[in-house]
Parts: structure tokens; C-alpha cells; sequence
């Protein structure tokens, strides 16, 4: 069975990972300040992802030193 890992680095940021059932990591969240966001990040993957669709932009040209919020932003 899949399952989310919290951990917590030496600064005290938390970040989660999610393993699948053969324990290879398959996601691996940004960094968060208390344990509580991290949770709530896992709550929000589990809520808003079950239904996701893909949207395949493999045809698009990225650049590496864009913002993230650029690529968050286009439709």
C-alpha cells in the first residue's frame, strides 16, 4: 500500500514524500515550516489529486530559470 512520510530536516522544516507500494518515492513535497502545513499538504493531495487530470505540456519549451508561478499561472 502507498503511504505519505513526513520528516523533518536539521533547520526544523518539514517536507513528505509519497512511497508506493514497492517503496520507491514517487512524489516529494516542498519544504514546510510546521508539521502542521505538511499535513494539510498531504490532505490537499489526497482530496484535490484522486480526480486530477494530466495536462501534457511536453510540447512546450521550458525554461529552467522561469518562476514557477509563470507555468502556475498559463491555462
Amino acid at each position: 500500500m502507498a503511504k505519505f512520510v513526513i520528516r523533518k530536516n536539521e533547520s526544523s522544516q518539514y517536507w513528505f514524500v509519497l512511497k508506493s507500494d514497492n517503496n520507491k518515492i514517487v512524489l516529494q513535497s516542498q519544504m514546510y515550516t510546521t508539521k502542521q502545513h505538511a499535513e494539510n499538504g498531504i490532505r490537499a493531495i489526497k482530496d484535490e489529486a484522486q480526480d486530477a487530470s494530466v495536462d501534457d505540456r511536453t510540447g512546450e519549451h521550458y525554461h529552467m530559470h522561469e518562476p514557477v508561478e509563470h507555468y502556475s499561472q498559463q491555462p
